[in-house]
């Protein structure tokens, strides 16, 4: 595929508010990542399992961006590939 979504890499997010599941079989994630700017929506889709990891912030995340809308909001939604623990850069 020749037109792939880049993908990004952040590091040192807090999770703003609460996380929570979501769909029909609750197996996905979403939740709020406050850093520079105003927070930002996350979702991870089959990542349901893992919302206990979020509890170690700082964390983190690998993700793809993506225009959202939702009842006529339009909206950048972060589409989380992998989170772990933040983890400090060594030089």
């Amino acid at each position: 595929d020749l037109n792939r979504r880049p993908v990004f890499r952040s590091s040192a997010l807090n999770v703003a508010g609460s996380p929570y599941v979501m769909g029909k079989a609750k197996n996905h994630l979403k939740f709020r990542l406050k850093g520079e700017g105003s927070p930002r929506e996350c979702v991870g889709w089959e990542m349901a399992d893992r919302i206990g990891d979020l509890e170690a912030e700082p964390i983190d995340i690998v993700y793809q961006l993506k225009a959202d809308t939702f009842r006529n909001r339009r909206r950048v939604q972060l589409v989380l590939k992998d989170f772990r623990p933040s983890v400090p850069d060594k030089i």
